[in-house]
């Protein structure tokens, strides 16, 4: 029989762990919040980008997308983050791909994960592009503020209509300043610093219950 004293230890250092767990939280680095309405839909030929600066130096874990779809649609839609010329974008940083199940019919925030944390610089342009198997599927919904977006058409990039929704989850030391989010969006949740407390608690019942047992029975 494991003595109370261990388990007690036991149970503190769990309900201790939020605060020293190693899955770190990420933030909200960069962003443009949703606007009011609209979005951009796209050829399959044609690709999409949103620019942003780097608010300072982080890796990226992975960026977020206020999209939705055209529901009867099936494809894949692949998210790039990449450097610019300071304009236009250039050489890919890295991407991942989606299912179109995995974005609503309605519009709500969607998060790509890289396969690798990403480092951007301080000061820096880069650009989120966008590029789908389907053509006229799934929407871009515009952003709050207007950052400098592009399209890329046969040959060459050229200025698009509108800006887009967009955040960028990092390493940052805190969050940028300028605008809150808007609306209720989808955070990266740490479940092991939720679920701490709720396993020593489980655990001191459990460590307790077998001692009135044991005592019963003696």
């Amino acid at each position: 029989m494991i003595r109370l004293p261990v388990i007690m230890i036991l149970a503190l250092l769990l309900l201790t762990l939020p605060a020293s767990t190693a899955l770190a939280q990420q933030s909200i680095c960069d962003e443009n919040p949703e606007g009011e309405f609209g979005g951009r839909a796209w050829m399959s030929a044609v690709l999409y980008a949103q620019t942003f600066v780097a608010s300072s130096s982080y890796n990226v874990s992975s960026v977020g997308l206020f999209l939705n779809k055209n529901c009867s649609c099936t494809g894949t839609l692949t998210v790039s983050l990449r450097n610019t010329d300071g304009t236009h974008p250039t050489g890919e940083l890295g991407s991942t791909t989606l299912d179109f199940a995995q974005i609503g019919c309605e519009p709500t925030w969607v998060e790509p994960v890289f396969p690798s944390p990403i480092g951007l610089t301080s000061g820096e342009r880069y650009a989120i592009v966008l590029s789908v198997s389907t053509s006229s599927c799934v929407f871009w919904r515009f952003g709050e503020f207007d950052y400098p977006s592009y399209k890329y058409v046969v040959m060459g990039w050229y200025t698009a209509e509108e800006s887009y929704a967009f955040r960028i989850y990092g390493d940052c030391a805190q969050p940028p300043s300028p605008t809150p989010p808007v609306g209720g969006g989808a955070y990266p949740v740490n479940k092991l610093a939720i679920l701490a407390p709720w396993l020593a608690i489980s655990i001191a019942i459990l460590v307790a219950s077998l001692i009135v047992v044991r005592r019963r029975r003696a």
